[in-house]
């Protein structure tokens, strides 16, 4: 067996890129093609939370696009809190609070990237009027980001880009709150410090709530995966519990496991 293909069905997840391009595409390099063929079929599943912090934003987009459209019964893409922002703040209706909540949690990288993309002359993203940003935004990676799943489910886990209340139906809870969710993160934080176990049945999957040395936190059936803070862009392989991280320059991935 592979150690980039550790089960004979792997359940892959990628969390927050935040515009890791490089990093994301040499995971990817080691895990693609999916399986599909012989009793072997792989998932992915990315968490959500593609753009934002680096120009590069742009071509993270593409990639993921390009991986979903290759594999498409076997690739999720889940809505994360930064898609919510940037489609907040491009909507015709946007409020200035909303455009101001994403430039300043990302988004001027953002959109600094697509403007080079779209050969703008101007280089200052706080130059372009805010009515006008949506003219730099290919029309598919606004539609890409209106497609992103709230949440998806398998017998076994749930994946959601923030959180959730797991006493509740999924199809029940807004996609705003499981994008911006972190209760049952800080929750599962006191349930460990008490001992406690968790008392639902399947084991959620999040990112979003990253801390600075970008180390996951593994909890009883719970996991959140971000190590986007300390621009670490992680994959995990969820049956054999092990995974890999890929950081700026490094063009190794380093093995790591989830303990």
């Amino acid at each position: 067996m592979s150690k980039y293909r550790p089960s004979d069905s792997c359940v892959y997840v990628i969390p927050d890129i935040h515009g890791m391009y490089d990093e994301l595409e040499l995971i990817l390099n080691r895990i693609l093609p999916l399986r599909k063929t012989g009793g072997s079929t792989d998932i992915l599943v990315f968490l959500g939370d593609y753009i934002d912090r680096r120009a590069s934003s742009h071509k993270v987009v593409d990639l993921v696009m390009e991986t979903k459209a290759d594999h498409p019964d076997q690739v999720f893409c889940i809505l994360g809190n930064h898609e919510m922002m940037i489609l907040d703040a491009i909507s015709p209706e946007a409020k200035l609070s909303h455009y101001n909540m994403w430039m300043r949690n990302g988004g001027e990288a953002t959109l600094s990237g697509y403007m080079s993309r779209a050969g703008s002359d101007v280089t200052d993203p706080y130059y372009i009027p805010r009515m006008n940003i949506d003219r730099f935004i290919p029309k598919d990676h606004v539609k890409f980001f209106k497609s992103l799943l709230p949440y998806h489910e398998t017998e076994e886990f749930i994946f959601v880009h923030g959180g959730c209340d797991p006493m509740v139906p999924l199809h029940r809870q807004r996609a705003d709150v499981l994008a911006w969710d972190r209760s049952v993160y800080n929750n599962v934080q006191i349930m460990a410090k008490n001992g406690f176990k968790c008392p639902w049945e399947k084991i959620i999957i999040t990112g979003h709530s990253g801390n600075v040395e970008g180390k996951p936190f593994i909890y009883d059936k719970f996991m959140m995966l971000d190590g986007s803070y300390a621009e670490k862009l992680y994959i995990w392989e969820l049956n054999s519990r092990t995974g890999f991280s890929a950081r700026k320059d490094n063009k190794r991935l380093v093995k790591e496991s989830i303990t």
